[in-house]
């Protein structure tokens, strides 16, 4: 787990912020859950206050906050 890698240094990039999350550089780390990043992109999508409900805007909007392996 990751977590345990950040505590033991064998992570470079990776930290434990403040509020618990585990970031890599200064993005918050999404687990390794489809279900999960479905939800970011739906929320983003389908939400009525959403602001950029276009796709490519989306997706940048979204790696400007968080990060996961392979985030277009």
């Amino acid at each position: 787990m990751i977590r345990e890698e950040v505590l033991s240094g064998r992570a470079p990039g990776f930290v434990i912020h403040e509020d618990g999350t585990v970031r890599f550089y200064n993005w918050v780390c999404v687990p390794a859950m489809e279900e999960l990043k479905n939800n970011f992109f739906y929320e983003g999508h389908h939400i009525s206050h959403s602001v950029h409900p276009v796709g490519n805007k989306l997706y940048k909007d979204l790696k400007q906050t968080f990060w996961w392996s392979n985030i277009k």
